[in-house]
């Protein structure tokens, strides 16, 4: 409930409405805009999102689409580069997401919440 509830910036509200009028069937949990982070730690990899989508668990094609039309279209609104994730306890997915280094997930034995 509190990913729903935080407040969200301009462009995470920008993104919010995108991906309603692209794919208004998802649900859709939050979305968090990383632009300013990346350019703080100066990443300047091309598989590193500038944003975040986190839907719920079995929406993640809905939001993605077939062939990747409905993002693709989501992201030539926004202007941003946006992975796609669903929320599970498997929180591996989410650490996998939005890591620098694309080969990370085959060093991640456990991520728990502590």
């Amino acid at each position: 409930m509190r990913m729903r509830k935080r407040p969200l910036s301009e462009s995470e509200r920008k993104i919010m409405e995108s991906i309603k009028v692209h794919a208004p069937d998802a649900d859709v949990i939050t979305a968090v805009e990383f632009k300013e982070e990346k350019e703080k730690f100066e990443i300047r990899a091309e598989n590193v999102p500038e944003a975040l989508v986190v839907v719920k668990e079995e929406y993640l094609g809905r939001v993605v689409g077939r062939g990747g039309e409905r993002i693709q279209a989501v992201e030539r609104d926004v202007g941003l580069k946006i992975r796609c994730i669903e929320l599970t306890l498997d929180l591996r997915t989410l650490i996998s997401a939005i890591h620098p280094v694309p080969w990370i997930s085959k060093h991640i034995i456990d991520a728990d919440f502590a």
